[in-house]
């Protein structure tokens, strides 16, 4: 997402000790979209992260940006086995997705072990992703790639100006090139390309 359409905001950062989420705005045309990567800590003898701690934590979150007037996209590393539909912990956390009103969009598997453990959600009044599938494999996990709807944006008029090359007289034109400076250059590889183009422009 990058160019001269959309506009990035890093948005200020909030520490949870279950998850790392990363969030940002971002402007397309007239839509205010707010973008969060959260990556969950997987639980272990050394952490001993509670899972009601993380409830507790996500819930906050989620909370927090309940009152948002910005379109939501949610995505990351959530480890939870959301392909276990009877798994106590899958049925929880649909549970407060629901209550949220989220969308889980991610279908496939995202893990190389079969296990659907990376996670793209909306809220489900936005319609604001068409499509969400995986890609290539990179390191463990897979690519989720998700098409949003949103507009597309106008492109602005830009003014380029050239040269009438039918009019340029080839005599002339080695004349100005032979008067020209051409030794001397700065150092700078940059200053010189610069110094090129000024003194190839008047010579045309």
């Amino acid at each position: 997402m990058c160019g001269d359409f959309y506009s990035i905001t890093l948005l200020p950062q909030h520490n949870f000790s279950s998850f790392e989420a990363i969030e940002a705005a971002t402007t397309v045309v007239s839509m205010i979209l707010r973008i969060i990567v959260l990556y969950r800590v997987p639980r272990s003898h050394t952490n001993k992260i509670k899972k009601s701690v993380f409830w507790s934590e996500f819930s906050e979150l989620m909370e927090r940006i309940s009152s948002s007037s910005e379109k939501l996209l949610l995505t990351g590393d959530f480890n939870i086995h959301m392909d276990n539909p009877s798994d106590q912990e899958t049925k929880s956390f649909l549970k407060s997705t629901k209550l949220f009103g989220l969308c889980q969009h991610t279908r496939e598997q995202t893990h190389r072990s079969g296990h659907i453990l990376g996670l793209m959600m909306s809220h489900e009044g936005d319609e604001l992703v068409s499509s969400c599938r995986v890609g290539m494999l990179v390191s463990n996990h897979y690519e989720i790639i998700a098409e949003l709807a949103c507009s597309k944006p106008h492109r602005q008029p830009k003014l380029v100006q050239c040269s009438k090359m039918k009019d340029l007289h080839p005599e002339s034109f080695m004349r100005d090139l032979a008067d020209s400076e051409w030794k001397n250059f700065p150092a700078k590889v940059n200053e010189s390309v610069d110094l090129y183009n000024k003194r190839l422009g008047r010579a045309f």
